[in-house]
């Protein structure tokens, strides 16, 4: 079963053009985020055969035409060309949720509640029972636009990018974009070092003529993340997690590369969690304090007695944070 997609105006998106991008370089590291909403209403646009209008669409979620044409973007590889119709095929809803990370969103892995979430009608008084709260794209502004479309050009075309950030030149070799928290970073190495760049603080892009050939350890080491965190030695920790807190452990991995060694009879849980720099984890066992302990390494242990201690002894102000530029710019 196939259905058509009327695409019309110039104010409308061609399937054409679409075909001609692919969101395949871009990776959303956040599920469940302000994109399902948007993505829930296109498809039932496209399951009914109407006119994909961006204009329209932007002023019903508020947001930007250029934000719209990006949702578009990532489902324009399920796209198939047919003159001025495009096509749509079965499978579409669970290759766009793989795509856009949304697959973990609704717990049942047939996508049947996304489902019934699409085939609901405002208009005709059945609204929908899901509502999804997260954090939408951070670059709204026209120059965040430029910069995100620009480092997903450099990416697809294999070429060095050429930027500011931080008040200092940088020229990098572009491997993905990665969705964290809400966040665009640009995950690139630079001088042989895996890095991470907050699109938002990046300014002047230039995409330069010489190519580059991606490194498969560094793509390895990309698509193995759960993060931006990139570079140093792994360190594995071990957290005692107090009987009060334990249900909120279980329902969801609140810790980077979270694990369970065991349960004890009081309840208490004991985890195990692997980071490549403190600051990936000490920032959640603060928030969770005084429900956590971290069992190992003492040497991270110290450093949180240590950077409590300051942020006491300073009259609570904020604790320094010493973040490594090889991992997190």
């Amino acid at each position: 079963m196939t259905l058509g997609v009327n695409f019309v105006s110039d104010n409308l998106c061609h399937a054409d053009s679409l075909l001609k991008l692919s969101a395949g370089e871009m990776v959303l590291g956040c599920q469940g985020q302000g994109i399902a909403e948007r993505m829930c209403h296109i498809f039932e646009l496209l399951l009914d055969q109407k006119p994909i209008d961006k204009a329209k669409l932007a002023q019903r979620f508020n947001t930007s035409e250029r934000t719209i044409y990006r949702d578009l973007r990532r489902i324009a590889p399920l796209l198939q060309r047919r003159g001025k119709l495009g096509l749509v095929r079965p499978d579409v809803l669970r290759h766009v949720t793989m795509a856009t990370g949304l697959s973990g969103l609704f717990p049942d892995p047939t996508l049947q509640h996304l489902r019934a979430h699409i085939a609901q009608d405002p208009a005709a008084g059945s609204a929908s029972p899901f509502v999804v709260h997260g954090p939408d794209f951070s670059l709204h502004a026209p120059q965040g636009c430029a910069v995100f479309d620009a480092a997903a050009l450099a990416i697809q075309e294999r070429r060095l990018v050429g930027f500011f950030y931080k008040e200092k030149a940088r020229e990098v070799q572009p491997y993905r974009l990665i969705n964290k928290g809400g966040v665009w970073y640009l995950v690139a190495v630079e001088a042989g070092l895996l890095k991470s760049f907050d699109l938002s603080r990046v300014g002047r892009v230039e995409i330069h003529r010489q190519g580059f050939e991606p490194e498969a350890a560094m793509l390895e080491r990309v698509q193995g993340s759960e993060g931006i965190w990139f570079g140093g030695q792994e360190i594995v920790v071990e957290i005692r997690v107090s009987v009060q807190v334990t249900h909120y452990f279980k329902r969801q991995m609140l810790l980077p590369n979270q694990t369970l060694v065991s349960q004890d009879e009081a309840g208490n849980l004991l985890l195990r969690a692997s980071v490549v720099h403190p600051d990936q984890i000490l920032p959640i066992i603060r928030q969770w304090i005084p429900h956590l302990e971290i069992v190992s390494p003492p040497q991270l242990r110290e450093a949180l007695y240590a950077g409590l201690s300051q942020y006491l002894a300073g009259g609570g102000h904020a604790i320094s944070s010493a973040r490594a530029e090889q991992e997190v710019c």
